[in-house]
């Protein structure tokens, strides 16, 4: 039987990867327009101005999901008697 650590990252885990889906979902509905492209490398100087790409910023926000699912998945995974008794 699972312990109530166990069910509450999984519980995490699954909102993770929904929400994950939901990002993935937004990012291919959301239209690419000419001012996202850059037409060439002096367009952009990312260093001097503020620049923000909506796509690269919902990849970061699925990659930091993503990230946390697979945290939340570590922590589900249950302990052996043994791996406790190393610690």
């Amino acid at each position: 039987m699972p312990s109530s650590a166990q069910v509450s990252a999984l519980t995490r885990l699954l909102s993770h990867n929904t929400r994950v889906h939901e990002l993935e979902d937004l990012l291919l509905r959301l239209p690419v327009s000419e001012d996202m492209v850059a037409e060439d490398e002096d367009s952009l100087d990312i260093e001097s101005e503020q620049y923000s790409n909506p796509i690269a910023d919902l990849q970061e926000d699925i990659d930091k999901e993503v990230r946390a699912s697979l945290v939340a998945c570590w922590f589900a995974m249950p302990m052996e008697l043994d791996d406790l008794n190393q610690v």
